[in-house]
């Protein structure tokens, strides 16, 4: 969960919405950092913006990502995600 606020911080920074709609935060899960890297890059290519999380403690390592306000058939591409849910997933 702290990478995913470092994520979320981070696209506040860099993703600022001028939108009045309030936003929801929805997080899902990969395996890996291989597949968080294709996670971003199939999102980059979808024309949404995101930002992508690199854990200094960790050499780097990608460790999460943060996308823009999503809305509308956005939407969709996340659905092949794992959504995360307390301790377990659905």
């Amino acid at each position: 969960m702290c990478q995913l606020a470092h994520a979320a911080h981070e696209a506040g920074i860099h993703l600022s919405n001028e939108r009045e709609k309030v936003s929801s935060i929805v997080v899902c899960e990969v395996g890996n950092e291989e597949q968080l890297l294709t996670a971003h890059d199939r999102i980059r290519d979808a024309g949404i913006k995101v930002v992508l999380f690199q854990e200094p403690d960790l050499g780097n390592e990608c460790t999460a990502l943060a996308t823009e306000p999503i809305f509308g058939d956005a939407r969709r591409l996340f659905s092949r995600f794992k959504l995360w849910k307390g301790d377990r997933y659905v």
